[in-house]
């Protein structure tokens, strides 16, 4: 009778401490890789024309917004309107574009908006998903806003107001 009753407690107990101890780690007792290293991180995509953009092709001292998105993410969508209708104030900064979709469903997206039009957007493909680890990415779009001096000063998941990311990227450090 005692075995009956100690055993499946002990069990428990195991258990519980186990999937204590894995949140723990999951849910991170650290800060994101990103906000350790707040520094644009490498990274490669393949644009539209079939050329490579890298970390290294960023405009050096101009403010930077990465996003990641989903082609088929509606928020997205979204953000992306917005910014095209508002482009005239993001003079003075750079957009990098960056999905982890097919290189062929990128370019659709690409031509769907025009972005072609707009020489300060950067737009490509990385089925690597390395940056969607890097910024531990849950949900689309990730907005991540570097100022002049390459530091991270805003990262968002989900739609932001153009003003949010306007106020990030003309900020004075």
């Amino acid at each position: 009778m005692v075995k009956r009753i100690i055993l499946p407690a002990i069990l428990a107990a195991l258990l519980t401490g186990g999937l204590q101890a894995q949140a723990q780690t999951s849910s991170g007792s650290h800060p994101p890789v990103y906000l350790r290293f707040p520094e644009i991180p490498p990274f490669s995509m393949t644009q539209p024309d079939g050329s490579v953009f890298t970390n290294q092709d960023v405009q050096k001292r101009t403010p930077t917004a990465i996003i990641l998105f989903s082609v088929d993410c509606e928020h997205c969508m979204h953000e992306t309107e917005d910014i095209v209708k508002n482009i005239q104030k993001f003079k003075g900064t750079q957009i990098i574009m960056i999905t982890p979709f097919r290189y062929n469903e990128m370019t659709a997206f690409y031509r769907g908006y025009g972005i072609q039009k707009y020489p300060l957007i950067h737009m490509g493909s990385d089925s690597t998903r390395r940056l969607n680890f890097f910024y531990d990415m849950r949900n689309y779009p990730g907005i991540y806003i570097y100022n002049r001096h390459n530091k991270i000063v805003f990262h968002h998941e989900g739609t932001a107001p153009v003003d949010t990311l306007l106020h990030y990227l003309h900020e004075k450090e």
